[in-house]
């Protein structure tokens, strides 16, 4: 039960980063978002849109944290064991 509490807020957070990547990836969040502040103009020969940036940047950030965050909680799990051990 203490390996559960230890490691619980590092589990939800790669939930919520795996959320925010989810959404990332749909392509009508965190770019739009951003443009409703900060307005692009649209090279018309370009399909990607120019706000798509924002989407591809925010799930790289996610994906770093995502991993600290795993990484901390098996260094968590392991130092548990070892201490029962």
């Amino acid at each position: 039960m203490k390996l559960v509490k230890e490691i619980y807020p590092f589990v939800l957070g790669i939930i919520v980063c795996f959320f925010v990547f989810q959404l990332a990836n749909t392509g009508r969040f965190v770019g739009v978002f951003i443009n409703r502040f900060s307005p692009c103009e649209q090279n018309p020969m370009n399909s990607f849109p120019c706000f798509g940036i924002y989407d591809i940047t925010a799930m790289g950030i996610v994906v770093i944290i995502g991993i600290i965050l795993i990484v901390i909680s098996i260094y968590k799990t392991i130092k548990m064991f070892r201490k029962k051990l």
